[in-house]
């Protein structure tokens, strides 16, 4: 957990102006899929950041047809995929250094996108629930590396009743990288506006010390 001050400016204060990653380079994670980002969900998402003391936000299902609404005080916006219908982002706290690797192609029914954060690869992925996960769908990226999004596969030994083909595809992808859930089937719970829901987190075992936030959603 990186929980270091990050300076009197941020929600994080406490410790002066300390870099967090000087303590810590393996920072918190905050992932949901947003179903829509709307205002409310933002406020919502800040209060999570504060609470969990996240340093990277990944957001799948933003919906956001430009940059304008992808917008997280004191976070950097690392990159996005913008789709009316699914659309991915990522935020990386400013006092982070990060660095966009790669992301898919326009057009791709997978959405993803690579950032390197001190070191660690953060691939946010989504794939949408009526397309199917194929091995080629997201590229292999070096250890240690963290595959976080949401998948929309099924799979019995991450609590579903039962096994999509496509669970099964993404478990046979998973073991052939040398990759473990972390991170498995989570409530999802109302908001006014919609819903916020954590789903599947996969690291490479070479980096299954790196701390992910799994947050139960109020």
């Amino acid at each position: 957990m990186c929980s270091a001050g990050m300076g009197h400016d941020t929600p994080f204060s406490g410790r002066g102006n300390r870099n967090a990653a000087e303590d810590d380079p393996r920072p918190n994670i905050l992932q949901l899929n947003t179903e829509g980002l709307i205002a409310s969900k933002i406020s919502v998402i800040e209060q999570l950041v504060y609470r969990n003391k996240a340093f990277i936000i990944v957001l799948q299902q933003t919906h956001c047809t430009t940059a304008d609404k992808l917008v997280i005080p004191n976070f950097s916006l690392a990159g996005s995929v913008l789709s009316r219908n699914h659309g991915l982002a990522t935020f990386v706290h400013e006092q982070l250094e990060w660095s966009l690797v790669d992301k898919s192609p326009e057009q791709s029914e997978t959405e993803w996108l690579c950032l390197d954060v001190t070191g660690y690869k953060f691939i946010n992925v989504c794939k949408p629930p009526r397309s199917r996960f194929t091995p080629t769908a997201i590229p292999t990226f070096p250890h240690p590396c963290l595959y976080v999004g949401d998948f929309n596969c099924q799979y019995v030994n991450w609590g579903h009743n039962k096994t999509s083909p496509d669970g099964d595809s993404l478990d046979s992808w998973a073991t052939t990288l040398d990759c473990c859930m972390i991170q498995r089937k989570q409530k999802v719970s109302p908001l006014k506006h919609g819903t916020l829901a954590p789903t599947r987190t996969w690291p490479s075992r070479v980096s299954t010390r790196t701390p992910v936030c799994r947050i139960d959603v109020f």
